[in-house]
């Protein structure tokens, strides 16, 4: 969601429904991906001042999400 967000804008009509779901995600601390949620917002909020990306992510920004992602999911719930 986070490459998404930085990608392109969504539609008017979905923007609200969008940054509400991710908004509920920052705020709840039962959750532990407030700081990705972070990230979403503050991508999905410049996107939508400033456009679309003028070209589509590169495998190198999907590689890095990947592992990103787990190195905090392996920090979060480390293997016993």
């Amino acid at each position: 969601m986070n490459l998404l967000c930085g990608s392109f804008p969504p539609s008017e009509t979905m923007f609200p429904y969008l940054r509400n779901f991710i908004y509920q995600h920052v705020s709840d601390q039962e959750f532990s991906f407030q700081d990705l949620a972070i990230g979403c917002v503050s991508k999905l909020e410049r996107t939508s001042v400033n456009g679309p990306r003028q070209f589509p992510p590169i495998p190198l920004e999907f590689d890095s999400l990947i592992v990103s992602f787990f190195k905090f999911f392996l920090f979060i719930y480390p293997f016993s």
